[in-house]
């Protein structure tokens, strides 16, 4: 028997009764605090998942009795074999001494030469059980920009996942990021790269097609686009399940009133970690009946794949073929059933809804203040998995352009999404110094790339030489001091001999007297002879008008 209302808190009179006289509240209903979401069978764990992912055996054996810098080990030695199946040279551990003479440690240093030109990339490896924050990646930025011993490190941090505040923060600053599905995907590289590149024919059962070919991955709006190359190009087909369903439930409130929750809809799954996309994903522990639920926000990435996802995919999709580039298909790492469990636990919090019913009271009276205003109490419904029907699940492949472009001593990387164009990222289309994180508004386009090291640029910091038609930044060009035109340091080699500053042909003047040249500010036209000489060869007259002659030292005698 039940002493007390869990509602009013009232005792309760009548054995066995079924609700409360006081407020009315049916005591067969679960409680707010009954209804939790039970991690064991509404959401699936990670570790259920990573039991699903075929990984390296070196990555997955005994990972829970590994402490974390363990951890970060494995995924250093992981990072490494890639970056060395990629060409590069690894040392890992090495250590250096900063600016301020202190010593720093860097995971991996990882050097090849590309045309002549040395390549480096200083790579920070994290392997944590939650997402990197934005703090850790202001302590590499920290570290990187006390290092100067290496000018152009091509920074790389890689770990299973990163916040949103930690990827705009790595936009801004230049960094590379590798999160799970990066790693996934350059480790099926390097295994094909060890078997040899065997492209066969292949049909997917269900892809958006291939509509941004090669032609139009590679191109590059640059003045210099010749002084680019495409490194390697890799189309990867991304697996996501996509799952038609329906909600009916139908239920009455303690007055008695009835109340349905319909719902038709497709859920949208990440078949590499579970991830759901486009429902609201209930966490752990969390009470559905909450008044402000926690909402898992998804990377950007994901949304983005969102996006072209609510296209129709072709059924038995003939991928295209071609020796320009590799295209690989990336299986599911998850099973259909952890897709579904997932799926089912984000429409069961996305349909949980609560309604207002009125309690009917004998004890009110006509002369009560709020007698016109009656009780209402909330009722809420939580839909079942017997309320749900799956009607059908798909695997959709979905096209992802994965392109790294080198120029001089600087690497940069493509990624789109090969159906409509959604760009995921793009180094070298936006100048890195013109940035506002999270802000595309403020983004300037690059025009060209620094001739010297390879910086991508725009119009406000990468210049034409006027002389030889190559491009420098500001680092690697000369700028006139008259005329403000940059030139490179073999086509401006005039310096004024008052002021002792550079400047064009244009701008500069070889004294006929003195025979030493000088910049625009010192020239002047003797007011007898009319020729330009510079103020050191003349003297000065001042007139009762208060003008200004100049008389040059020819004329004076």
């Amino acid at each position: 028997m039940q002493k007390f209302c869990h509602n009013c808190g009232k005792p309760v009179k009548v054995e066995d009764a079924k609700f409360c006289n006081e407020c009315g509240v049916s005591f067969t209903e679960k409680t707010n605090e009954e209804i939790k979401i039970n991690k064991n069978e509404a959401v699936i764990s990670k570790k259920d998942i990573k039991s699903e992912i075929e990984m390296e055996p070196t990555v997955n054996e005994n990972i829970s009795s590994l402490s974390n810098k363990d951890l970060g080990n494995m995924l250093e030695t992981f990072t490494a074999e890639i970056l060395q199946a990629e060409g590069f040279s690894i040392k890992k551990n090495e250590r250096g001494r900063l600016d301020s003479k202190s010593v720093a440690e860097w995971d991996i240093i990882a050097t090849k030469k590309q045309k002549d030109k040395p390549l480096t990339r200083i790579v920070e490896c994290k392997n944590y059980g939650n997402s990197v924050q934005r703090e850790k990646i202001d302590a590499f930025i920290g570290k990187l920009k006390t290092y100067s011993s290496i000018k152009n490190p091509n920074p790389l941090f890689v770990s299973m996942s990163f916040t949103s505040g930690a990827r705009n923060q790595a936009e801004y600053e230049g960094i590379e990021l590798w999160d799970f599905k990066d790693l996934t995907e350059r480790h099926v590289l390097s295994k094909i790269g060890r078997f040899g590149n065997q492209q066969k024919e292949r049909i997917i059962p269900y892809a958006l097609p291939l509509l941004i070919d090669y032609v139009k991955i590679t191109n590059l709006e640059l003045k210099n686009s010749n002084k680019t190359t495409v490194n390697r190009a890799k189309l990867f087909w991304r697996p996501f399940y996509k799952i038609n369903y329906s909600v009916r439930v139908t239920k009455s409130d303690p007055s008695g009133k009835s109340h349905t929750v319909k719902d038709d809809g497709l859920c949208f799954v990440d078949a590499q970690d579970g991830a759901v996309l486009n429902l609201p994903t209930p966490k752990e522990n969390d009470t559905l009946l909450d008044i402000f639920p926690t909402i898992k926000f998804k990377d950007s990435e994901e949304d983005l794949f969102l996006k072209e996802l609510k296209f129709e995919p072709e059924h038995d999709y003939q991928v295209p073929l071609t020796d320009e580039y590799q295209s690989i298909q990336i299986d599911p790492k998850i099973s259909k059933h952890i897709a579904k469990e997932n799926a089912i636990s984000s429409i069961i919090y996305a349909n949980t809804k609560t309604f207002e019913y009125e309690v009917k009271s004998k004890r009110r009276k006509s002369d009560d203040y709020d007698f016109e205003f009656p009780e209402t109490r909330d009722f809420t419904i939580v839909p079942k998995k017997g309320d749900i029907t799956i009607r059908e699940t798909q695997v959709v492949h979905v096209p992802k352009w994965d392109v790294e472009f080198i120029s001089g001593e600087q690497i940069y990387r493509r990624e789109v999404i090969g159906h409509k164009g959604t760009i995921i990222s793009d180094s070298i289309s936006h100048c890195p110094k013109h940035k506002i994180i999270g802000l595309e508004l403020f983004k300037k386009n690059t025009i060209a790339v620094c001739e010297t090291d390879g910086k991508a640029l725009c119009k406000d910091h990468v210049f034409q030489c006027p002389s030889c038609k190559k491009w420098n930044c500001e680092e690697h060009s000369m700028k006139c001091s008259i005329c403000g035109t940059h030139y490179c340091s073999e086509h401006i080699t005039n310096k004024c001999s008052d002021c002792e500053s550079l400047v064009c042909d244009e701008c500069s003047l070889k004294c006929p007297i003195c025979g030493q040249n000088h910049c625009k500010k010192h020239w002047v036209k003797c007011d007898k002879c009319n020729d330009e000489i510079c103020l050191s060869c003349t003297t000065t007259k001042t007139s009762m008008l208060v003008f200004k002659k100049y008389i040059c030292k020819k004329c004076q005698t």
